[in-house]
């Protein structure tokens, strides 16, 4: 019996100090029997889920349980690299766990700035986040903790209840048995419907939950309450087209011009006008990478009147012009995949 044939996919699974053990080898298992799926049937003589638990430190990790694993080294071209969730119980941690695990981060944004695809489970999108993976993206989170995600990285476009969010070459799950949805779903797209509805068959795993809604408990939720600077880098970003006038921008906010840039600049160590320029390139960039636009029409859609003053700080951003970095993107080398 053959259906289609199935490529090889190389999956790197990133375990680190306080992971949690479900969500590194609850994905590997799931896709493992996906494997024996395809084989008991015939369908396949290899593996088609080449899965590699890896690490960016030592070769023995101990996870949040207190499990010591064996870790291998991180491959140079996966074909997506994993990320579970860690023993987050607090949304103030999320700093502290930030900087013990810069080490992930680093390594993410390189593999982020190489184009590979990137996926996370739970509060593994903070490192996601942390790395500059989701910035100008859609993603999900465990709905516990969806709203500090929102606070912490105002550029992306938290979707809280969503179960899986796919914004290429991105994925998020949401809360802890997500992971399960999440290998579902690269199995849906790494091989096919039914071998994904035959994997949650043999494995009791439930099919295409869309939505974390029905698992939400407010009584468990932590408001946190968004600063000004939040509220003003949530503004220009959605109003990226609209001209930069810095006495409007503070009459929205009813505060003065010298407090709005004195809090404003205390937070992110910037002004509004230079955020909002970093806001324009980066969507640009993805414009650049996603869309038949020419130059100048992408100019005017994020906010520039004429080209030469969009390649002037797209230049400055990014160090190409937004030509030659259509032309990285057209050969590989800034591409945002599909999961295909």
């Amino acid at each position: 019996m053959v259906r289609k044939v199935f490529a090889r996919r190389r999956i790197d699974v990133l375990a680190y100090e306080g992971a949690y053990a479900a969500e590194v080898y609850g994905l590997v298992d799931i896709l493992g029997v996906a494997d024996s799926v395809l084989r008991v049937q015939g369908i396949v003589d290899h593996r088609v889920f080449d899965t590699r638990i890896v690490s960016v430190r030592r070769r023995q990790v101990r996870l949040a349980n207190g499990t010591v694993i064996d870790a291998a080294a991180p491959r140079s071209s996966p074909d997506v690299v994993v990320v579970p969730g860690f023993g987050l119980l607090d949304a103030g941690d999320v700093a502290d766990w930030m900087t013990r695990l810069d080490d992930e981060t680093a390594f993410l944004r390189r593999r982020n700035d190489a184009g590979v695809p990137l996926a996370s489970i739970c509060v593994g999108t903070f490192l996601l986040a942390e790395a500059g993976a989701l910035d100008g993206r859609r993603a999900t989170t465990s709905w516990l903790f969806a709203a500090e995600l929102a606070r912490r990285y105002p550029d992306i476009d938290v979707r809280a209840t969503s179960m899986i969010v796919e914004d290429p070459p991105v994925l998020t799950a949401g809360a802890f048995s997500a992971g399960q949805d999440l290998a579902l779903h690269l199995v849906r797209n790494f091989a096919d419907e039914q071998t994904a509805h035959e994997t949650a068959s043999v494995t009791l795993v439930s099919e295409n939950r869309a939505s974390q809604a029905p698992y939400v408990d407010d009584d468990l939720k932590v408001v946190q309450h968004a600063s000004l600077a939040d509220d003003v880098r949530r503004y220009l970003r959605h109003h990226l087209a609209e001209p930069y006038d810095l006495n409007a921008l503070a009459a929205i906010f009813h505060v003065s011009t010298r407090t709005l840039l004195r809090h404003f600049s205390e937070a992110t160590g910037t002004s509004p006008q230079t955020y909002l320029q970093q806001a324009r390139v980066r969507s640009a960039r993805r414009l650049l990478q996603t869309s038949q636009l020419s130059v100048g029409e992408i100019a005017a859609r994020v906010g520039y009147l004429d080209a030469a003053t969009f390649r002037k700080h797209f230049l400055t951003f990014t160090g190409v012009t937004p030509l030659a970095f259509r032309r990285d993107a057209q050969a590989g080398r800034w591409r945002d995949r599909p999961w295909k």
